[in-house]
Parts: C-alpha cells; structure tokens; sequence
C-alpha cells in the first residue's frame, strides 16, 4: 500500500521588535507539522489461475491433482506469469479423448513392442492448453516440472487382482509411468510431456506376462495372462516325479542296449553255424 501524504507546512511566529537593551532580535521562526490528508493506493490484484479438465468421446474421468499454485509455475512462461502477476486470468484446461478406434499405426506399434509384460486396457490421448488474458489458447507438449493427473479406471477393467500404470508414447519412445496413488479405482501418475498414453496392466503379482493384450478395437485380444508353471508351495511332488522319470529314461536306455547286444550274439552265432 502506497500512501501519499502533502507536503509540510510551516507555520510562523509574528516577529518582536527588537530589544534596545540588547539589540537582538527574538523572533525565531516556529515549525510546526500540519498532517495531511493521507490517500491510499490500492495494491494491483494479482489474476486468477483456474484448472479445468474437458473428458470427451468416453474418455475415463480425469482430474488435475497438482495444485493451482504449482500449476502456474509448471505451465505459464515468464511473461505469462508476469501478465497474471499483473491482473490477468489464466485457464489451464486438461483434455482426455478416447482414441480406441483410431489409434496412429507407428504408436500401437510402439506400444505392442515395449509392453514389458502389461495388457492393454485403453488408448486415450492428453492435452494440456493454456489461455491467458485476452490471448489465444494455446497447446502445450511440455511442462516445466512435470504436475500430476489421476484417471479413473472402467469398470470393465476393473480388478483386484490387476496393478496398473500409465504407458506414455512421446516422440518415439515409450515411457512407463507407475501408479503412485493406493486407490483400487483409480491411478494417478505425473508427467511433463503431452500425447498419446496407455492405460494397462497386469494380472496378479507377475512381473513379466508372455500374452500381449490389447481390446478389440485396437486389434488384439483382452485374455487375460495366464501363467501355467506351479506357484510356490503347491503340493505337486517335483522331486520324486523327477527321479521316477530319470529312472525310467535309463531303464529304457538299458533295455535297448542289453536287446542290442541279444541280437548282436544272435547274428554271430548263425554266421558261424
């Protein structure tokens, strides 16, 4: 707050004639502070920055959980956050669309050679685009410092069994991003690049799946991964099993020399009679 005051004002004693007796003059001139009346300017408001999310062509719900605060910081340029440090209101809007049924050929691609051992769930695109003041809006592809989303999971891929991440392609390159929330629903992760992700996921507790999953509309089937080898503790009797074939194999070696040998003895007998 600036205050402004006007300026001092002095105010002056009526001189005295001079004393005869000494011949100094005793007026002095008296200062004294009139204040004046004090006007207040008003500090500059700083703008509004408001986060706003846009699902559309059945997309799964998506929300901006980075602060508006950080927001501002991650998205806006210097210049931009002068401009609303100055008054003028920024809109961050994320979008989210469903891109199942038009998935580019070079991105499935991509997705089916570096699965790492996940199913495909969904294929949607993310785009972040900002507006500020009475500028155009405008699209952004990269962050400052990456800000945080959550999507929600459908409910026909829901599972318990089933962990979850994000599968981002960005400029040729696939890049896992994992869920870092504890919610079963939904899964949060944070990036600071913009194009087209995945929402995938494997079944159980395997780290590693041989099925590639992607839904029908994507051109590969949703079956689920089915690991055939023995978990640990089942009852089967691996060590015995083992031998029995072992000793088998070697019976069965054995018997074919020893009847080998019959039939060699055999032959050399008749070619001697």
């Amino acid at each position: 707050t600036i205050v402004m005051k006007q300026p001092e004002t002095l105010s002056v004693v009526p001189e005295e004639p001079e004393d005869e007796n000494n011949g100094t003059n005793t007026a002095i001139p008296v200062p004294t502070s009139t204040p004046g009346a004090e006007r207040v300017v008003a500090d500059t408001k700083e703008g509004i920055v408001k986060k706003l999310v846009k699902v559309v062509q059945g997309a799964p719900n998506v929300s901006l959980t980075t602060s508006s605060k950080d927001l501002k910081s991650s998205v806006l340029s210097d210049g931009e956050l002068q401009a609303v440090g100055d008054g003028s209101n920024a809109d961050i809007e994320l979008r989210i669309r469903n891109i199942d049924s038009n998935v580019p050929q070079e991105d499935k691609e991509l997705i089916i050679a570096n699965l790492n051992g996940y199913s495909v769930g969904e294929y949607f695109d993310i785009t972040l685009w900002k507006k500020v003041g009475s500028s155009s809006q405008k699209k952004v592809t990269n962050t400052n410092k990456p800000i945080s989303i959550t999507v929600s999971i459908p409910k026909e891929l829901q599972n318990s069994s089933r962990q979850f991440a994000i599968l981002r392609i960005h400029n040729g390159s696939v890049s896992i991003l994992p869920d870092r929330d504890s919610a079963a629903n939904t899964v949060t992760f944070v990036t600071d690049k913009f194009s087209t992700y995945v929402l995938a996921y494997k079944q159980g507790n395997q780290e590693q799946s041989s099925a590639v999953s992607v839904n029908r509309q994507s051109g590969v089937s949703n079956l689920p991964y089915y690991d055939a080898s023995p978990e640990m503790g089942d009852e089967a009797p691996i060590v015995p099993v083992a031998i029995t074939f072992i000793t088998a194999l070697v019976g069965m070696i054995i018997t074919m020399i020893v009847r080998k040998r019959i039939k060699w003895r055999l032959e050399s007998e008749e070619s001697e009679n």
